[in-house]
């Protein structure tokens, strides 16, 4: 009963998600996990029956802060699924914004040459994780909301549930402040410089 659930549960979350991309419907992150922790709920009644799954009762009970977390967020699935790389090379290439419903996205700024007027970018991540590289030398102003995951914004880092975090950061340049508006629903957010290391998560 276990594993049939779970298999249950996995294909409406992709179903689910598939709806959202396309557009059919406005699919959420938190609506997805409460699909699943619905599906989770019918195959404990339907267990009741002949043993209690114990797998399910645990798997429940961590899903439902999980799915309260999760509609902090309300990030919406958009964006497709997989490994994304974008790396703009003016500022003219710049995206309004960029999103990814599950997998690994990377926001690659370090090559653009931001000029004095300042620049914004939002990035959204239903499930996942997501890095952005910005320039060594810029200002920056940082919104990171994170529903289930980490926040890790160049040497700050918050984790847990909602994490709801800013950072402002001075550069050595006299360019415009870069304003960076990230946000996952279950995941993991990082902000770092072009010069430092690659961390252990990041694409």
């Amino acid at each position: 009963m276990t594993r049939f659930t779970l298999a249950v549960a996995l294909l409406v979350a992709a179903g689910a998600g598939i709806l959202g991309d396309t557009g059919a419907v406005d699919v959420s992150v938190q609506s997805v996990l409460a699909l699943c922790l619905t599906v989770v709920g019918l195959g404990l009644v339907a267990g009741a029956w002949w043993r209690p799954p114990r797998g399910l009762i645990v798997l429940g009970l961590l899903l439902v802060p999980v799915v309260l977390a999760a509609g902090l967020s309300d990030v919406p699935l958009r964006g497709g699924a997989g490994d994304r790389l974008w790396q703009p090379q003016t500022v003219s290439q710049l995206r309004d914004g960029y999103q990814l419903a599950a997998g690994g996205l990377t926001v690659d700024l370090s090559k653009v040459p931001f000029g004095a007027g300042g620049s914004s970018v939002r990035v959204d991540v239903g499930m996942g994780t997501l890095d952005v590289i910005v320039p060594a030398d810029i200002p920056l102003d940082i919104h990171a909301r994170v529903g289930a995951g980490e926040a890790r914004l160049l040497d700050r880092s918050d984790d847990g549930l909602d994490v709801d975090t800013r950072l402002r950061a001075d550069g050595s340049s006299s360019l415009g402040r870069l304003t960076l508006d990230l946000h996952t629903g279950l995941g993991q957010v990082h902000v770092r410089r072009a010069d430092t290391t690659t961390v252990q998560g990041a694409l």
